[in-house]
């Protein structure tokens, strides 16, 4: 617990810092601080630039809203999410299908899928009751 009130206080001042000194335009400071406060999932690990999820016991809806956590700002693509699940691919397209319905994730300007704060709030739970983050006895 007191790693995790380390962690954020550290965020919190950098974001200050950011607020107080940037000079450059107001989106590049927004968008340094949400990459600060970003945070790095630790269920996830890279293949390069691949990304995978370490839980097995997922389902495709969580492994997507796990994955767009760890993308942050970047989002990705549909072709994207299926090439990183090991599941047959329409099972990914279903499964984004009723997380869009769901009001947890959506498509940007750009085609890529993110997620909205409700989709960031589950993807966080999940996270936070997956077996791969409890130590054992």
């Amino acid at each position: 617990m007191d790693s995790k009130l380390i962690m954020e206080a550290t965020r919190w001042i950098l974001c200050e810092i950011v607020r107080i000194f940037w000079t450059g335009s107001t989106e590049d400071a927004a968008k340094a601080v949400r990459e600060i406060v970003t945070y790095r999932v630790p269920v996830v690990f890279r293949e390069g630039s691949v990304p995978i999820v370490q839980n097995p016991g997922l389902s495709a809806d969580e492994e997507i809203l796990i994955l767009l956590l760890d993308s942050a700002e970047n989002g990705m693509t549909l072709l994207e999410l299926k090439s990183c699940i090991p599941v047959d691919p329409s099972t990914v397209g279903r499964a984004a299908m009723r997380l869009r319905d769901g009001r947890l994730i959506v498509n940007n300007h750009s085609g890529k899928i993110m997620l909205t704060d409700l989709g960031r709030v589950s993807a966080m739970e999940i996270i936070k009751d997956s077996p791969i983050l409890k130590p054992t006895a």
